[in-house]
């Protein structure tokens, strides 16, 4: 039986999350750990279908055991995915406080640990336990940098967030992030995420949700890196990597940077082109 460290999710303030070193204590292993205050829907993920952003969703068990089956049940398809979706805040987060929007970044950098980690972090801690500390202290730092909303921990916040995943991806999954048919499964879940949020932020042919389309944007592009580092391994279908490349260059039209364009594509477009891409994928295999 796999030995779970008691976890107790309670509020906490910048200051007391953030000590003197700049890290998040996460006491011993034998300890009570801390954290941020989430809803109960948030401890493991909903009963039947799938979760949120990159996330899968699980059957509840008896007796309290729905979070350990939801864990035992996530796919590494999934969870690859669900990295790749923290990965995305960060990389929105980042742009946006290059072009000097801080209270923008703000909300991408607290996004990751309160909607994401919540879902993942039973099946991290069933595959490297380690590497799910560390990932998660490196995203309270960025939750709290948020909080206190100093630009300079920000940017230094998001960096090391982000190295903090790359190392967790590297761990888990290097080698099958390189399989076309994994990659490809990576990739699709986050377009779907992409499209949900795009359509969820469109209205009337504008953008009225911006935050919900930047999420959007964020999924591309952590997509579209994931489709290059397959590209560049050159293992693809030219039928296939044609097909896609010319879908995501139409998606990009629709998601062009972090600020919103004057007219929106029809979120019927992006669905779209969205299962163009799945269709192109299935030949993998």
């Amino acid at each position: 039986m796999i030995r779970r460290r008691r976890r107790l999710w309670v509020g906490l303030t910048t200051a007391a999350l953030v000590g003197a070193g700049g890290s998040p204590d996460l006491g011993g292993k034998d300890e009570l750990v801390v954290k941020f205050a989430v809803p109960a829907a948030w401890a493991s993920p909903p009963q039947g279908g799938e979760g949120g952003e990159g996330g899968e969703g699980g059957e509840g068990g008896e007796g309290g055991e729905g979070g350990e089956r939801a864990a035992a049940v996530m796919t590494d398809e999934a969870l690859a995915a669900g990295l790749l979706a923290m990965e995305a805040h960060l990389r929105v987060a980042e742009t946006l406080l290059q072009e000097g929007t801080a209270d923008a970044a703000g909300a991408h950098l607290r996004h990751p640990l309160e909607e994401i980690f919540p879902r993942l972090h039973e099946p991290l801690e069933d595959r490297a336990p380690e590497l799910e500390e560390q990932l998660e202290a490196a995203l309270a730092v960025a939750h709290a940098a948020a909080e206190g909303g100093e630009v300079a921990a920000m940017r230094n916040a998001v960096s090391k967030a982000r190295m903090q995943l790359e190392a967790a991806l590297g761990t888990l999954f290097a080698e099958r992030l390189g399989d076309p048919v994994f990659a490809g499964a990576v990739l699709a879940r986050l377009l779907e995420d992409a499209a949900r949020q795009y359509g969820s932020a469109v209205r009337d042919g504008r953008v009225v949700e911006v935050e919900e389309y930047q999420d959007a944007f964020g999924l591309l592009q952590a997509g579209r890196a994931l489709w290059q580092r397959l590209s560049a391994a050159d293992r693809l279908p030219a039928p296939v990597a044609a097909d896609v490349d010319a879908a995501l260059a139409d998606l990009a039209e629709a998601l062009p940077g972090p600020r919103p364009p004057a007219a929106a594509m029809v979120p019927g477009r992006v669905r779209a082109l969205v299962s163009r891409i799945r269709l192109a994928l299935s030949e993998l295999g």
